[in-house]
């Protein structure tokens, strides 16, 4: 302040008064950006920012929360604060029985010793059940197979003798199939097209594990998969163990890797004819089996992130049975859009 005791000391006239900020220069430019903060460790001359704690750079220079970040290198993976600091993300596995692990750029989740992937998850072995602290497997009784199958017969070719226990269905065809029984637990595929890139991945990779965690709810097994091109969709999308699907991908009209609704169903009826004659099942009997499907999926839910996928309801009156779920947007979609849920009647 300068008053009578200030004239008194330093006389009148003019002065040069220095005054020394709080805030340095590196401080206030770096917290101009979203979510960057000054690196006071870094040597040299300049200022040099870093993504706060919480979030790590991306190839464009912006800060991404490491919750993105982590579900980026795994969908199973989330973020972990305690192994995390600043523009660096820690990461671990939000399911059981699975470990992070980082590789030479990039990193994932796995399964630990004693357990093998089914799906997304991780599961023991045949002949093993999880231990007492839910952090590995112990040996077990060997279990019988589900439903009321005798031996030698399977849900398929033997009906009226063989049934398939709560919670599974019959199919022959999936990945998930018991092949004394040909019973199968229900599936939920959450496809991710590989047209969609890294950078666009971070922007749907929560609607990715909402969507997972939502049929993981509803008692389906979820499996997560890059699909490239349509050959690839078609071999997850046509089994009868496939109850819902969700397709992160681009498109021009109501499609799913290119293909219209007609265009698709065409493409499981075949697919599913040519895998029951690898069975044996006599011409006749694949089309009997093949063409339900040729007609309507019968899915039970259905979320299609992709533009124009609510244009019409032709992918939705395909893909999922009566009072079916259907998730789709009318036109471009943007990533931060939501989809609009439909029931079909």
């Amino acid at each position: 302040m300068i008053d009578d005791t200030y004239l008194r000391t330093f006389g009148a006239g003019p002065k040069w008064i220095h005054i020394e900020s709080q805030v340095s220069q590196c401080d206030a430019q770096c917290s101009a950006y979203p979510n960057m903060m000054w690196d006071k460790s870094a040597p040299g001359p300049g200022c040099t920012c870093v993504c706060e704690a919480g979030y790590e750079s991306d190839d464009r220079g912006d800060c991404v929360a490491c919750d993105q970040v982590c579900a980026a290198y795994d969908p199973r993976a989330v973020y972990d604060p305690t192994d995390s600091r600043p523009n660096r993300c820690g990461c671990t596995c939000s399911g059981d029985l699975m470990e992070f692990a980082w590789g030479e750029s990039d990193g994932a989740c796995r399964c630990i010793a004693g357990t093998e992937s089914k799906g997304d998850d991780c599961v023991c072995k045949d002949g093993y059940t999880v231990s007492a602290d839910g952090k590995s497997c112990v040996e077990q009784t060997p279990a019988e197979p589900e439903g009321n199958c005798p031996t030698g017969t399977n849900c398929l070719q033997n009906p009226g003798k063989c049934t398939c226990g709560s919670g599974t269905v019959c199919d022959a065809l999936g990945e998930y199939t018991d092949p004394r029984t040909f019973c199968s637990p229900r599936i939920a595929y959450i496809f991710i097209s590989s047209e969609v890139t890294s950078y666009e991945y971070l922007w749907i990779t929560g609607k990715a594990r909402a969507i997972r965690a939502l049929y993981k709810d509803k008692g389906y097994t979820t499996r997560t998969i890059r699909v490239n091109g349509p050959s690839n969709l078609i071999e997850y999308l046509a089994p009868p163990a496939t109850g819902a699907v969700a397709y992160f991908g681009h498109a021009v009209e109501p499609a799913v890797e290119d293909l219209p609704a007609a265009t698709l169903a065409n493409s499981v009826r075949g697919r599913l004819q040519q895998q029951y004659a690898a069975l044996g099942i006599p011409p006749n009997d694949a089309q009997s089996l093949s063409n339900p499907s040729g007609q309507n999926l019968g899915l039970e839910y259905a979320y299609v992130h992709a533009c124009h996928s609510a244009d019409d309801m032709s992918l939705r009156d395909y893909l999922v049975g009566s009072g079916g779920t259907y998730w789709g947007h009318d036109g471009v979609l943007w990533a931060t859009q939501t989809l609009t849920e439909y029931t079909r009647p």
